[in-house]
């Protein structure tokens, strides 16, 4: 039997609607690569990146070439070191509200030549791509985190093209998910699931209601982690207790989303939840969820290199 729940009490919405998440303000330092590397294929690099991010609508993205006074000299952007004065530098993009400075470093671009057999016989490239991505969290300078992508070298990324640089645009094509993925790690968004509208069916919470939406880039089948908060030794803790599926984003702060995996511990915990709303409100938080890292057998395959 499904029955649908609703709590309209004023406070709770305002509590929850005051949860809503903001977008990331990321400035995209200039790449630095290995010296064997050309400057046009770093820049390829680079410009996916880029697109992929913009791509995923989570993030306010903003390219220092178009900041004048963040501008230098082409001849010196492939030093990491050469980026001028790094905490003036810094502070300009915080004065201009950046929240997070990406950086990156193009290690490694193969070119491998082959020819194909017959009478038409013709020669044709394949690439492989090894970069880091480092993002810098502006308000502190400090490393919030890093991460190392491949390109070309699994069963699914392969690919070629008549020149080097047709072969390296055609392996940056596999660079959308591998962004996509970094973009859900790196800058997880944080919602509720809303406690005035959801469905159970068999104790087993089925659908309900959470305050992400297009505003943040959610799109229909995104997975969502769910997470309950809980007192302990007068700390607040986290414990992962389900996954959703986005079935349809309602607004820019609301999507509509179904449970597939922990229903009943999440039933549980929203009685738990709206019984310390009365009883002691101090204490009482709503069921949190963060953006969860696409997962299956494709992810598997690229994971496997030749």
């Amino acid at each position: 039997m499904k029955k649908k729940f609703l709590l309209t009490t004023l406070l709770v919405f305002t509590m929850l609607v005051g949860t809503k998440a903001q977008k990331p303000v990321v400035y995209v330092e200039y790449f630095s690569y290995a010296s064997e590397i050309g400057a046009a294929m770093a820049e390829q690099v680079r410009n996916s990146v880029m697109s992929n991010i913009n791509n995923t609508q989570r993030v306010e993205l903003i390219d220092v070439a178009s900041v004048p006074s963040l501008q230098v000299e082409s001849e010196r952007r492939r030093q990491e070191t050469a980026m001028g004065n790094e905490t003036a530098r810094l502070g300009l993009m915080q004065q201009a509200g950046a929240t997070h400075i990406l950086q990156g470093f193009v290690s490694q671009i193969g070119i491998k030549k082959s020819r194909t057999e017959g009478s038409d016989a013709h020669d044709f490239y394949s690439a492989t791509v090894d970069y880091t991505l480092k993002v810098i969290d502006a308000s502190t300078g400090m490393l919030a985190t890093s991460s190392d992508i491949s390109l070309g070298h699994s069963m699914l990324d392969l690919s070629t093209g008549n020149t080097p640089e047709e072969a390296v645009a055609a392996v940056l094509k596999a660079n959308r998910k591998k962004i996509r993925d970094f973009v859900d790690e790196t800058f997880k968004i944080k919602a509720v699931v809303l406690s005035e509208e959801f469905t159970v069916d068999d104790d087993e919470m089925e659908t309900c209601i959470v305050t992400l939406g297009s505003d943040q880039g959610i799109s229909k089948g995104q997975q969502l982690e769910v997470f309950v908060v809980r007192f302990i030794a007068g700390r607040e803790t986290q414990k992962n207790i389900g996954t959703l599926k986005v079935t349809e984003v309602l607004a820019g702060d609301l999507s509509q989303c179904k449970v597939t995996k922990g229903g009943k511990e999440m039933m549980t915990a929203m009685d738990e939840y709206l019984k310390l709303q009365s009883e002691d409100p101090e204490h009482a938080r709503p069921l949190t969820v963060s953006t969860k890292k696409k997962t299956g057998l494709g992810a598997k395959l690229r994971s496997i290199n030749f």
